[in-house]
């Protein structure tokens, strides 16, 4: 009989380009590089996808009340036959308690502390979930060290996550060719450098830094760059209001949600990216997508950035909270052609060679066997 597996998203969001966060996009993708060897069911808010190669099919769930979501998985595991091999919930550790009782093993994905935070779980109730895990998946060497430190006893794997490169590549036709351009010409920046942010509109993202270096840059190196802003933001904060008040002095382009094919072609388009985080970061997809555009990026220097970007296909900031220090490192990049182009050539290889979604499910297959103490994981295991 094949072997299946369960992957569970937070359950927070839909099945919607619009509201996917950053984990349910990679474990979206985690099931499309899954699903080439063994069943994977994909658990939404509302949806649970199951499917191979060349298509896929959507059931609807129970799930009236979001706090309901977990007994409504469970509920639709326990009718699978054959059961899953393996059970993968990510980013919520105090679900695996529940989850026990389906009797098989489960693996946690860590993409951040956030809910292993004493505001979320007390240390006992967070230490009790973690052993509830077979294995734990950790995404960067940073995370690793975090984890490790405030549970000692607790081992994890590090597996880094892929990028769709099929998706976010450099420009290969004349058809992406002439959306480039026309991307240049709606945001009118014809001649001006353009940097691009994608991300969520918070403080913690460091959105102010760039504005702020943005007029440095005017006024200290006389370039006039333009900011384009990919990311939903609140519509009324302090934050907001603040960025707003930057904004006048520069040129800046609010798009709000960007599709992901959209965005993709931002990045073909953008003559830099940016990640000026001001706090910590676990790894930093945005550097991989960037990396795969050949679009060179400017991050903060500083936790798991420094694993998803590398010296060699970037600029780090050592200094992210200082606006002038931006802004030098900008200027440097933007005023130097030979620069952009062999960061952007070593980036295209680097996620090509180390970052694929094949490599990861990969890694992700191995530990599953090592779980299971078979010598492979795929539908021809059982």
């Amino acid at each position: 009989m094949a072997q299946t597996m369960a992957l569970i998203t937070p359950g927070t969001k839909d099945l919607n380009a619009s509201q996917m966060t950053s984990v349910e996009i990679y474990l979206y993708d985690l099931w499309r590089a899954m699903r080439r060897r063994v069943g994977v069911y994909l658990y939404y808010r509302d949806t649970v996808i199951y499917g191979d190669l060349l298509h896929h099919t959507r059931q609807p769930l129970d799930t009236a009340q979001t706090s309901r979501f977990l007994s409504n998985v469970m509920n639709d595991i326990e009718k699978r036959n054959p059961l899953p091999a393996i059970i993968q919930v990510d980013n919520r550790p105090h679900y695996l308690r529940s989850l026990e009782n389906l009797q098989r093993p489960l693996v946690l994905g860590m993409h951040s502390m956030t809910f292993l935070q004493e505001t979320r779980l007390t240390h006992k109730d967070a230490l009790r979930a973690l052993r509830s895990a077979q294995d734990i998946v950790v995404n960067s060497e940073f995370l690793y060290d975090r984890l490790h430190r405030a549970f000692p006893a607790i081992h994890a794997n590090v597996i880094y996550p892929g990028v769709d490169v099929n998706l976010f590549h450099p420009v290969q036709s004349d058809e992406e060719d002439k959306l480039v351009a026309s991307w240049r010409e709606r945001l009118h920046a014809w001649n001006n450098p353009i940097i691009l942010f994608t991300g969520r509109v918070i403080e913690r993202k460091g959105l102010h830094v760039v504005l702020e270096a943005l007029r440095e840059l005017r006024q200290r190196y006389a370039m006039n760059a333009i900011v384009v802003v990919a990311g939903q933001r609140p519509l009324a904060s302090a934050y907001v209001k603040k960025l707003d008040r930057l904004a006048r002095h520069v040129k800046v382009h609010w798009l709000g949600f960007v599709r992901r094919d959209m965005l993709a072609d931002l990045y073909r388009t953008a003559d830099v990216c940016v990640c000026p985080s001001q706090v910590d970061e676990a790894f930093g997809l945005v550097a991989l997508e960037a990396q795969a555009s050949g679009t060179p990026m400017v991050a903060s220097g500083a936790w798991g950035l420094r694993e998803s970007l590398h010296r060699n296909t970037g600029v780090f900031v050592t200094h992210y909270k200082d606006p002038q220090h931006w802004a030098k490192s900008l200027y440097a990049l933007l005023a130097d052609t030979s620069m952009q182009s062999s960061l952007a050539k070593q980036g295209i290889q680097r996620v090509q060679t180390q970052f694929t979604w094949t490599r990861a499910a990969d890694e992700y297959a191995d530990l599953y066997a090592k779980i299971l103490h078979i010598d492979s994981f795929n539908a021809n295991s059982l």
